[in-house]
C-alpha cells in the first residue's frame, strides 16, 4: 500500500480529496490516501466520503503491484466508484520488494 501515495503523484487534487482501496480476502483491509497541501498521505482504514473507492480480491491486487496484471486487466477485475482518473492510477501502482 505504501506505492499509492507514488501512484497518485502525478495527480492534482484539491486539499481533503481521499482515495479509498479495500482489498478483499484474508490479506485485506482498507486503506486511505488523502491529498494534504504537500501530497499524497496513506492512511489505514476508509475515510469518509471518499472521492475514489478501488475494491479489488486480494490475488488481484499483489499480481497489479508485482507487474503480474496490467492497469487495463485490473480494471477489468476492480470495482472502481468516482473518479475513474484516480481510479485507473491505483491500478497502476508498482511495488516490487526486493
Amino acid at each position: 500500500m505504501h506505492a499509492l501515495p507514488k501512484a497518485l503523484a502525478a495527480h492534482a487534487a484539491t486539499v481533503g480529496t481521499s482515495v479509498v482501496v479495500k482489498i478483499e480476502g484474508d490479506a485485506g483491509g482498507e486503506w486511505s490516501v488523502v491529498r494534504d497541501p504537500e501530497a499524497w498521505r496513506l492512511f489505514q482504514g476508509a475515510a469518509q466520503d471518499a472521492w475514489t473507492s478501488v475494491v479489488l480480491p486480494a490475488d488481484a491486487w499483489w499480481r497489479i503491484v508485482t507487474l503480474g496484471m496490467s492497469p487495463d486487466d485490473a480494471w477489468h477485475r476492480a470495482e472502481v466508484r468516482g473518479d475513474p482518473v484516480l481510479g485507473r492510477a491505483v491500478l497502476a501502482a508498482v511495488a516490487i520488494i526486493a
